[in-house]
């Protein structure tokens, strides 16, 4: 199942890296709705308040894995 999880991770990562050449070729792909900037602003308001509460996107995506991970095992 080790190979499932592994393949899995490919695919994210795939994802990421489509997504990333579109930002790049299109710019206004990326843009956001004046509903998704209000509540960027909102949690960069709430993370400015309390800095301690940020997670580093590594920790995010490596515990994301991991649960992925976890569930593509027969023993979880």
């Amino acid at each position: 199942m080790l190979a499932a999880a592994h393949y899995e991770a490919e695919r994210i990562q795939l994802a990421e890296d489509i997504w990333g050449s579109i930002v790049a070729e299109n710019p206004e792909a990326a843009t956001l709705t004046p509903a998704q900037l209000q509540e960027v602003r909102a949690r960069l308001g709430a993370h400015e308040q309390d800095p301690s509460s940020a997670v580093p996107w590594d920790q995010v995506r490596s515990e994301l894995f991991q649960r992925n991970r976890c569930r593509a095992s027969p023993s979880a």
